[in-house]
């Protein structure tokens, strides 16, 4: 198999060489020669950039020095002698380090790191060593320092991007489950051409379940999906007709029930999916004024709409109420008495980010600042506090320890205060709240939005800039499958580059932002900027900042969702519990390996958004065994399978027979051709005839096929397939095949060659490109 090193190095686009420290010589000529400046112009700011780099990151290192090289220390009468306290004596220390460096015969790192002797011992190890010995090289002269502004550029410079077509198949498998036509791919020439594609991508069903998932995961609504009985969340005081199916039969009841809760538990997300497929303001999501329901959970909210809320009639199948009635045709809806306010009043919301009597709602307000308006209230202060400062009653009020968390979260508790715990409207429930309601100390809710404050804050917070910038974080997570970099604090040993990829990446987000708002806030420009961005195109770069190389393009596990759509996608077959059985099966979602808690789902890094929340994105042993197991398997009866019907019907083997073998040139041409389909089939790779990849996989096809026909030979091999691999039903009418139809049954194989595909299928599916979303070419 290719290494991930090699993945990760394939390179589409010419790279524009750039790197974090510059050559003093002059490179003149072509498109430098505008951009130009003096030899006392590169000096000034080289100095200034050292003394900056000195600031933020030797500066740190310093501390563990001045206890022995300072004027009371035990090295108070050698060459090097510190101010301290170091803080607040940068400019003081930096001219000392930088007269001791340019002193004759100085060894700070050799010393500092304990290459020659120093009584203090070891003082400098792995990044501390490197940034010191980056900090002598400018003081030196022997590189140049950049300034940020520079490196921000050179940053830019550095990355090589995914061809426009290659950037097309991957968002097509990431936004809709399989990979764009050839016409699609045929008529992208500049990544521009993308945007019609994604349009009409963004028009499909597959395109809103993804979404759904994606939502999900940090929303985790779905807890209350497969039957947590969501309805029952609500007060029987105030819907009385909640349960309004509790009096049908069994069979009835237990479907009514589903289709209910259905609805109910996914109002939050179906509310933020109508929102798109509308091409409405995203800001809706917040502002909405009604909920989303779908016939049956009307009835629960007592809402009658002519047509659409559920009526019962007798003697009726399940599959006429499923025609009648679809579970997801919705429609919006409001209901008398609630303020709506988009998902923040939605039941499920509250109850998933549930609060107390001594929480006092701001559980749900650090989730609205984490979801909304782009604050993280735990990383606001990172500091120890000691806990005799904060035994006072007023302690979140007045002590700075607490206030620099609370006054920011303490007016957005407040607006939650006339929805109690559980999530029913009782105005003046939370009759203590600590603050006067407001989006923030400065900006308090006004006295007539007493009853409807949430109605209020989501006003607000649409207005915030900071929603645009969530907004635009909340598709970053969905389609990088990672969180944007934070700003990095200044006491980290990476500070430098982590702040310049913070730099680069935040001034992508905040482009990308500028357009969302620009449309009208429509969140499918987000997701077509995102995907031709850097960040999603990106394959590889030449900077020397290794935090960069971790932080841009593609390398993540696709979700056991995901890869269960791209299975189906590229196979045409669903990897389930049933393999080699009627194929009346396969299209049952309930047994799909991947979509499974009690199957495959959990173990691959899913979450059932109850307790486990977090998906697990890097690979372990138990994951690595189910890629193999799923390869196995899915090398099996499918291939098999796909054998069944006629080559120009085939997914797999367009090319070739189940009696074709490597025997003379026209022969091994066929197979080498099939091979290159597969190879750009499943894995999206071009091979031209001379490609070593293309050898390879041959000789694994040549090699399996050789020595299983010595096998068969020596009759220590069967010349039929496995019972789970063999074909003895079609696949189409499900009429099995042993009596009336017995030639076409799949089921020998007495040269060995089904079974050579079968490695090769095998070979490629657990093959790094396909399991993994990547920007490798």
């Amino acid at each position: 198999m290719k290494s991930l090193l090699l993945h990760s190095l394939i390179i589409s686009t010419i790279i524009f060489t750039g790197c974090n420290t510059q050559s003093t010589d002059d490179d003149s000529g072509g498109a430098n020669a505008n951009t130009q400046v003096s030899n006392d112009t590169q000096t000034n700011d080289s100095a200034a950039c050292t003394q900056d780099y000195f600031d933020s990151t030797i500066s740190i290192s310093l501390n563990s020095c001045v206890s022995c090289h300072s004027s009371g220390g035990d090295a108070k009468n050698t060459d090097l002698v510190l101010l301290s306290p170091v803080a607040d004596n940068k400019l003081g220390n930096y001219n000392i380090l930088k007269t001791y460096i340019e002193s004759p015969n100085s060894e700070l790192v050799e010393k500092g790191s304990g290459e020659v002797s120093h009584a203090g011992g070891t003082q400098l190890a792995g990044t501390a060593k490197e940034n010191m010995k980056q900090f002598v090289n400018y003081v030196k002269g022997s590189e140049t320092c950049v300034s940020q502004s520079q490196s921000d550029s050179l940053i830019n410079a550095a990355v090589a991007l995914l061809s426009p077509a290659k950037t097309l198949r991957s968002a097509s498998y990431k936004i809709q489950g399989k990979s764009p036509s050839s016409d699609d791919v045929d008529s992208v020439s500049k990544i521009e051409d993308i945007d019609a594609k994604l349009d009409a991508y963004m028009q499909t069903d597959a395109f809103y379940d993804w979404l759904r998932l994606s939502f999900n995961d940090f929303l985790l609504t779905d807890f209350y999906t497969p039957g947590r009985n969501a309805e029952d969340l609500l007060s029987s005081n105030d819907f009385p007709s909640r349960r309004w199916y509790d009096d049908f039969d069994d069979g009835e009841y237990s479907r009514l029930r589903y289709y209910t809760n259905y609805a109910i538990s996914r109002e939050p997300i179906e509310l933020m999916l109508h929102v798109i497929k509308e091409d409405r303001p995203f800001s809706e999501i917040l502002t909405a004024d009604y909920v989303m329901v779908n016939p049956f959970s009307a009835r629960t909210y007592n809402i009658d709409i002519d047509g659409f809320t559920y009526v019962h009639e007798l003697n009726v199948t399940r599959e006429y109420i499923e025609e009648k009635y679809p579970q997801d045709w919705l429609k919006e809806a409001k209901i008398d008495g609630i303020p709506h306010a988009g998902i923040f009043t939605t039941i499920t919301f509250l109850n998933r980010f549930p609060s107390t009597d001594t929480n006092l709602d701001r559980h749900r307000s650090s989730k609205t600042q984490l979801f909304f308006l782009d604050t993280d209230i735990l990383g606001l202060a990172n500091r120890p506090i000691n806990s005799n400062e904060v035994l006072s009653d007023t302690a979140t009020w007045t002590n700075p320890n607490c206030t620099v968390c609370h006054n920011v979260m303490e007016p957005i508790s407040s607006a939650f205060k006339n929805w109690d715990n559980r999530g029913r409207y009782m105005p003046g429930f939370r009759g203590d709240a600590t603050q006067a309601a407001g989006i923030s100390l400065e900006k308090k809710a006004p006295a007539d939005a007493s009853n409807n404050l949430l109605q209020w804050l989501s006003g607000e917070i649409v207005k915030d800039d900071r929603f645009a910038k969530s907004s635009v974080k909340i598709f970053y997570k969905a389609i990088l499958g990672r969180e944007a970099i934070k700003k990095p604090l200044v006491d980290d040993m990476e500070y430098v580059e982590k702040l310049q990829v913070y730099n680069y990446e935040n001034a992508i987000l905040d482009g990308i932002k500028e357009k969302f708002i620009a449309s009208g806030m429509n969140a499918k420009v987000i997701i077509k900027e995102l995907i031709k961005s850097p960040l999603f195109r990106a394959t590889s770069t030449t900077s020397s900042n290794t935090v960069l190389s971790e932080t841009l393009g593609q390398a993540k596990l696709i979700t056991p969702e995901n890869l269960n759509r791209k299975i189906y996608d590229v196979m045409g077959y669903y990897w389930n519990r049933y393999m080699g059985q009627q194929d009346s099966d396969n299209n049952n979602t309930a047994n799909h390996r991947l979509l499974r808690d009690d199957n495959y789902k959990i173990l691959y890094g899913g979450i059932n958004s109850g307790s486990i929340s977090t998906r697990i994105d890097e690979l372990n042993g138990v994951m690595a065994n189910v890629q193999m197991r799923m390869a196995l398997q899915m090398s099996c009866y499918p291939v098999a399978r796909d054998f069944f019907f006629p080559a120009d019907k085939r997914k797999l083997f367009p090319y070739v027979s189940t009696t074709l073998e490597p025997e003379n040139e026209f022969f091994i041409a066929a197979i080498k051709k099939n091979i290159q389909y597969l190879h750009k089939h499943i894995l999206g790779e071009e091979l031209a005839d001379s490609d070593e990849e293309l050898e390879k996989t041959y000789q694994l096809f040549l090699d399996t096929y050789n020595d299983g026909k010595l096998r068969i030979l020596n009759s220590s091999e069967s010349k039929q397939l496995m019972d789970e691999c063999d074909v003895h039903y079609d696949p189409v009418t499900r009429e099995g095949l042993w009596t009336d139809r017995p030639d076409e049954r799949v089921y020998r194989d007495p040269n060995y060659i089904i079974r050579s595909w079968q490695v090769v299928v095998a070979y490629l599916l657990s093959d790094f490109k396909f399991v993994y979303e990547n920007s490798a070419e």
